[in-house]
């Protein structure tokens, strides 16, 4: 038998192989120059099937990505990989049916696989430095109403971000 919470601190256990990794990506982030039109920096995960990948884009107050056609050399702008793939699947085959009915019969699932990851993410984001960026930036799931703002550690909908 499943519970979230027990689902949720295997995902955590599965994360932490990736931490170094999303640490050192993080570091690289911390040493940029951004682009004066750039206003926020949107972490964004996107999960499939028990693993996901993480991409960070350079934002303007319109939810428009800031590309920086006009950047300096030493400027960034524009969309950078801080993880290409991250498994958190500990399932094993004979597991995978009694986990996916206990999955789609029980909605608070994902809400605690979300937070678990996001947990995760800010703990790098701190190892990293990642408090050190001025910008104000936020960790969110593609096409998900809250994101976390990395800088206070408090969920927000996703829209407010925009008009801070």
């Amino acid at each position: 038998m499943y519970t979230s919470e027990q689902h949720a601190a295997q995902i955590q256990r599965e994360l932490e192989k990736y931490s170094q990794s999303v640490v050192d990506e993080l570091r690289k982030v911390t040493q940029f120059t951004f682009h004066s039109e750039i206003d926020l920096l949107d972490f964004t995960a996107f999960p499939q099937v028990l693993d996901l990948s993480i991409t960070m884009f350079s934002m303007d107050r319109d939810a428009n990505e800031v590309f920086g056609e006009e950047c300096r050399s030493d400027e960034f702008a524009g969309s950078f990989t801080i993880s290409k793939e991250v498994n958190y699947n500990y399932l094993s085959e004979e597991e995978e049916d009694a986990f996916w009915e206990f999955y789609e019969e029980n909605e608070e699932v994902e809400e605690a696989e979300h937070k678990a990851i996001a947990s995760w993410f800010y703990s790098c984001w701190l190892e990293a430095g990642g408090s050190s960026i001025k910008l104000p930036s936020y960790f969110s799931f593609h096409d998900h109403d809250l994101c976390l703002d990395l800088h206070q550690n408090k969920w927000i909908s996703d829209g407010d971000k925009w008009f801070e």
